[in-house]
C-alpha cells in the first residue's frame, strides 16, 4: 500500500492526476485497507481537497515517503511552475530566490541550479547598482529565467520516468544555457552550438522536440 499510495500522491503533486482523481484513488484505498486513527493514510483522508491548500497539505504529509532528492526535485518543479505562472513580482522573486540558493545550500554541486544563481545575482546587481554584469534588464531576466524554468520542467518529466533524481539536479547540460541572452539571441541554438555530442543529449533533443 505504501509504494501505491506514493506513487499516486506523486502523481498529483507533479499535475500528472488532477486532485478528484486522487481523492477517489484514497477512498477506493480505504475500502480495502485497513487503518486507524493515528496512520498516515488516516491524515491522508482527512484533507480537505477542495481547499486550495490541499496539494499543499499532502506534501507535507507524505514527505516522509521520499528520498532527499526526489523531495529537493519536486521543490524545483514547483518553482519553475510558479516562475513560468506567477502572478506578481514577488512570488517570481521568491522562487528565483529559492532555486539561487539551493546553489550555494548544496556546496555548488547541482548543476541544474546554477543559472538561476547567475540570474538571481544580476537581479541583485540591477537592484543595488542600477545595471547587471552582463548587461540584461530586469524584463530580459524575466525572459530568461522562465525560458529556462520551461527548460528545466521537460528535464523532469524526461528524468521522472526513471526517478533519476540524481541525474535530473547534476545533468551536465544545464550549463549549455546562455543565461544573459538578449532578444537577438537563441537559447536553443546556443545550446546545440556549445552542447559535446553524446547519445544521451540526443536522445533527450529528440524527446523534446528540438531535432
Amino acid at each position: 500500500m505504501k509504494e501505491e499510495l506514493k506513487q499516486k500522491a506523486y502523481e498529483v503533486l507533479i499535475d500528472k492526476i488532477d486532485i478528484e482523481t486522487f481523492e477517489e484513488f484514497i477512498y477506493k484505498l480505504t475500502e480495502k485497507a485497513e487503518f486507524s486513527s493515528n496512520s498516515l493514510l488516516f491524515d491522508i483522508v482527512s484533507i480537505n481537497y477542495k481547499s486550495k491548500n490541499s496539494k499543499k497539505e499532502l506534501y507535507t504529509l507524505i514527505k516522509k515517503l521520499f528520498t532527499k532528492n526526489e523531495l529537493l526535485s519536486l521543490n524545483v518543479y514547483e518553482n519553475c511552475l510558479k516562475i513560468i505562472q506567477y502572478e506578481n513580482i514577488e512570488e517570481f522573486g521568491n522562487s528565483l530566490k529559492y532555486l539561487s540558493d539551493q546553489y550555494v545550500e548544496s556546496n555548488y554541486e547541482y548543476n541544474v541550479f546554477y543559472n538561476f544563481y547567475r540570474l538571481n545575482n544580476e537581479s541583485i546587481f540591477i537592484s543595488e547598482m542600477g545595471y547587471s554584469y552582463s548587461e540584461i534588464d530586469k524584463e530580459q531576466i524575466i525572459k530568461n529565467t522562465k525560458e529556462y524554468s520551461k527548460i528545466v520542467i521537460d528535464m523532469f518529466n524526461f528524468y521522472k520516468e526513471n526517478e533519476d533524481w540524481d541525474n535530473f539536479l547534476t545533468d551536465k547540460n544545464y550549463n549549455n544555457f546562455n543565461y544573459a541572452k538578449k532578444d537577438n539571441e537563441d537559447i536553443e541554438s546556443y545550446s546545440l552550438k556549445k552542447r559535446k555530442t553524446n547519445k544521451f543529449y540526443d536522445s533527450l533533443l529528440n524527446f523534446l522536440g528540438l531535432t
